[in-house]
């Protein structure tokens, strides 16, 4: 075997072991931060959808019922069942369905359907429609739609 002097085998070019130490803890707590506002971003992502899920929601049912109470001739109601020249609005499997089809997007679940009717005269109504909905891929994540619309007078009086 070579003899090699002390002073050259410890002063070799490698890394000591504190150094490796030291390197790894380093390089963990970056990809910690990193995954962490990975994490947080995707998070806050799926949060957005989820609200502008809700919007779209609501948008579509104030933009439906609103517009066939407000100018219907006919207006029936029954619990969480309206029905306003022959269409049809009532709450089925979580859905609030218009003549059979769902209203409602896919990701959104109806909670509750409530319809309360305010109106003075029996001539023209006024309701206020109460909606709870639920996210379907974020259960914790609700939104309520009230809405109050009152049936127009669709006839032209004159003397």
């Amino acid at each position: 075997m070579k003899n090699i002097p002390v002073r050259e085998r410890f002063t070799s070019n490698g890394f000591t072991l504190i150094e490796l130490l030291v390197a790894i803890s380093l390089s963990s707590m970056v990809f910690i931060l990193v995954g962490s506002f990975m994490a947080f971003l995707i998070n806050r992502n799926s949060r957005s959808e989820t609200t502008e899920l809700f919007e779209q929601a609501k948008n579509d049912l104030v933009q439906e019922m609103s517009n066939s109470i407000k100018w219907a001739k006919n207006l029936s109601i029954s619990g969480n069942h309206v029905v306003a020249d022959g269409v049809n609005y009532t709450l089925a499997d979580g859905r609030i369905i218009k003549n059979g089809q769902p209203i409602v997007p896919d990701g959104v679940t109806i909670n509750s359907f409530e319809v309360t009717d305010y109106s003075v005269t029996s001539d023209l109504y006024s309701l206020q429609i109460r909606i709870e909905m639920q996210s379907t891929q974020h259960p914790l994540s609700k939104d309520e739609l009230k809405l109050v619309v009152s049936q127009r007078l669709t006839e032209v009086q004159s003397e």
